[in-house]
């Protein structure tokens, strides 16, 4: 069964479109042959995620809404609209729009976009943004299996979350299917555990410098020489953070000398 992995922040600049960026990134390089990865922008009051990919001209989700509105839209449409992201076929991105509108995406327009993107995508993971009041949000948070807020270890991106939680709450979406990431953790800060007191969110693990743009090229997370993107600083950061949600657990490869870790098995 394909599974949505929401990733989301209770504030702006917490980190949850590199995150979300990065996720996929990994789970494209962790793929089984044959395998499609996708990565959803479902957020339309700054959707910013594809100037992060590079893709500063795609607008998908303009050319996406009348055909959903028509009822036309199938997978193969949505795969012929898809941009590559690191010219990568096997790796979507499904965002990007000409200017930021609040009302014009409606619930059901994403309700569509995602039923057909759990036909296609073993994986997708959804860029939920950071406001839970726009239909994006709500739908990402909503329909996925599981939801990862990447919080700063600040007292404003708590405080921003323990305000969240009633919004949440009504939204009827289960606490159980959500863990906190926090982003740009440092030595000196607090441990993770004490940070997450009175929030009652699972800890999924920490991710150091991740998204400070200060140490990046041209605001993408990172890049290598020849312009692919790699995991490799945050490859067992990110691992442990799947594995600790219970979306995946480790499965083992046959190699000569010796059994390794590679690849995930999706979890039940």
């Amino acid at each position: 069964m394909n599974k949505t992995i929401a990733v989301w922040s209770p504030k702006p600049g917490d980190g949850a479109s590199f995150t979300a960026d990065a996720l996929a990134q990994l789970l494209w390089e962790e793929r089984a042959e044959g395998e499609l990865i996708g990565l959803l922008d479902c957020n339309t009051r700054t959707p910013w995620l594809k100037y992060r990919l590079g893709l500063d001209e795609c607008v998908i989700l303009d050319e996406l809404l009348p055909l959903a509105s028509a009822g036309c839209l199938t997978p193969e449409i949505l795969c012929r609209h898809a941009g590559n992201i690191c010219k990568k076929e096997s790796l979507h991105f499904i965002g990007g729009i000409r200017r930021p509108e609040f009302n014009r995406y409606s619930r059901l327009f994403f309700d569509i976009l995602l039923d057909i993107s759990q036909r296609v995508y073993t994986w997708t993971v959804l860029d939920a943004g950071n406001i839970p009041d726009q239909a994006g949000t709500v739908a990402a948070l909503q329909r996925a299996d599981y939801i990862i807020t990447v919080l700063q270890p600040s007292y404003v991106s708590k405080q921003s979350l323990r305000h969240c939680r009633s919004l949440l709450t009504a939204l009827e979406i289960d606490r159980e299917k959500m863990g906190l990431v926090y982003n740009r953790y440092q030595v000196h800060d607090e441990e993770p555990q004490l940070m997450a007191a009175g929030l009652d969110y699972k800890v999924l693990g920490t991710l150091n410098e991740l998204g400070r743009e200060k140490n990046l090229s041209g605001y993408n997370w990172l890049f290598v020489d020849r312009g692919q993107k790699t995991v490799a600083a945050y490859r067992e950061s990110l691992k442990n953070i799947l594995e600790k949600s219970g979306l995946v657990t480790p499965r083992e490869s046959k190699k000569k000398g010796g059994i390794l870790p590679k690849l995930f098995a999706r979890g039940a």
